[in-house]
């Protein structure tokens, strides 16, 4: 325990002390190091916080010198930073000393709200396959609660899901500078443009049989990488993404390398993969 409102989580307690504490309410988590002048500038005012949203909040502290493999796990690169989750995910982090307002507003969109059975709702429409429905929903949130940002996020990945990629772009453009640098603001923004790849895209089998046939049609074997993406067949994507490296970095602007950015911000989970074909894309662009 650091305080009586902040506790140290371990590798060995982080799914109990955040993920699974997050599911009833914000959870924000301190990654600091002892050695991290701003870390101990930033340590009060986590202080202050955790007091004023006690009972409401959580804050918890990870120390990376100690943690490294956690930090490593969590792709932490600047200290401090000071992450929420919020329903076993992160939703929104600060990187460096902000001021404490900055760290309050950023608690206060996550508190639970009155809105909240409705966004559970959207969100059991959205993985039953009913997008168009989710997205009703939580237009209809958005105009009782204007400044409900997390329904904003849900409202754009309910828009992807649906199809309307225009509605989402200008739905994601409209949120927060600071939230557009959080983890799942950066993997919805890969999802809208790989989606963006497939407008008016022939089905798989028929962009695998015009690449087999034209291995030189770099747009198809773009859209190919996309729908195999899609499919669930990650590796067989990138695979794609780097051969048109190889036959024309240049190709769309430097398409297959966006798609490859964007891809592994998508690919978290498989840090291994991701360094593997990483390391591929450099020489190819270098």
């Amino acid at each position: 325990m650091v305080s009586e409102q902040i506790i140290e989580s371990t590798e060995g307690t982080f799914t109990r002390d955040v993920l699974e504490a997050s599911r009833t309410m914000p959870v924000l988590v301190d990654f600091w190091a002892d050695w991290c002048g701003p870390c101990k500038m930033l340590a009060p005012v986590l202080e202050r916080v955790a007091e004023a949203f006690a009972g409401r909040a959580r804050v918890v502290k990870v120390n990376t010198d100690a943690e490294q493999r956690l930090a490593a796990e969590h792709g932490i690169r600047s200290l401090p930073t000071v992450r929420v989750f919020r329903h076993g995910k992160a939703v929104d982090e600060i990187i460096g000393v902000q001021p404490e307002s900055a760290i309050r507003a950023m608690v206060e969109r996550y508190l639970d709200k009155p809105s909240d059975k409705d966004r559970a709702e959207a969100a059991r429409l959205l993985a039953d396959g009913r997008p168009e429905e989710a997205v009703l929903l939580l237009e209809k949130i958005l105009r009782e609660e204007p400044e409900n940002e997390p329904a904003r996020v849900q409202l754009v990945e309910a828009l992807i899901a649906a199809g309307q990629l225009g509605e989402a772009a200008t739905q994601l453009e409209s949120l927060p500078v600071n939230l557009l640098d959080s983890p799942e603001l950066k993997m919805l923004e890969a999802r809208l443009n790989l989606a963006r790849t497939l407008t008016d895209a022939p089905d798989l089998e028929t962009l695998r049989k015009r690449v087999e046939d034209n291995p030189s049609d770099l747009e198809s074997r773009n859209q190919l990488a996309a729908r195999e993406f899609g499919a669930g067949r990650e590796e067989a994507a990138l695979g794609q993404w780097l051969e048109i490296l190889r036959r024309d970095r240049n190709f769309g602007d430097g398409a297959a390398r966006q798609s490859l950015l964007q891809a592994f911000e998508l690919m978290r989970d498989r840090e291994d993969v991701v360094h593997a074909y990483r390391r591929q894309m450099m020489a190819l662009l270098h």
